[in-house]
């Protein structure tokens, strides 16, 4: 995964946005059969991560 855009932050201003754009990159992988219909190279996601504190 690459090229990650952070599309809100709330609570904005106390980086978490960046923190899980830079998890993301670093660690995530996906399996293109696991996705229904399948995902293609370079394809768009939008995914949606909660922290918990």
């Amino acid at each position: 995964m690459t090229n990650c855009d952070i599309l809100d932050e709330i609570p904005k201003g106390y980086g978490f946005g960046d923190a899980t754009a830079r998890l993301f990159v670093e660690h995530f992988r996906i399996n293109p059969g696991s996705v229904v219909g399948g995902i293609k190279y370079q394809a768009r996601k939008k995914i949606i991560y909660r922290w918990a504190l």
